[in-house]
């Protein structure tokens, strides 16, 4: 019989981890990271990142996407009251009616 094999995460403050996520044990997240959906985390993360992957790579800087965010132009939309910007929105409803058109 194998042995099972158990670990610690440590999940520091203000991170995002997306869905469909694998953390593996004896791994740290550092703080103000975000994890993209689907990735395999298998090491640790350092600080002020953004990582996604298999396995989990840095892609770029967290300063950067917060920057990148705030000076996008946004609205709130009044289907959901989501803030969402108006290219984001356009986009989501040319795919919808393109999948209901098959």
């Amino acid at each position: 019989m194998i042995p099972e094999k158990i670990g610690c995460i440590e999940i520091r403050d203000n991170v995002f981890i997306g869905s469909r996520t694998v953390i593996l044990g004896n791994v740290r997240i550092g703080s103000n990271v975000i994890v993209a959906a689907g990735s395999l985390v298998n090491r640790d993360l350092p600080d002020n990142s953004v990582v996604a992957g298999v396995p989990a790579r840095v892609v770029g800087r967290f300063d950067d996407f917060v920057q990148k965010r705030l000076t996008e132009k946004r609205y709130e939309s009044g289907v959901t009251g989501q803030i969402v910007s108006k290219k984001q929105e356009e986009y989501f409803w040319s795919e919808f009616e393109m999948q209901r058109k098959k």
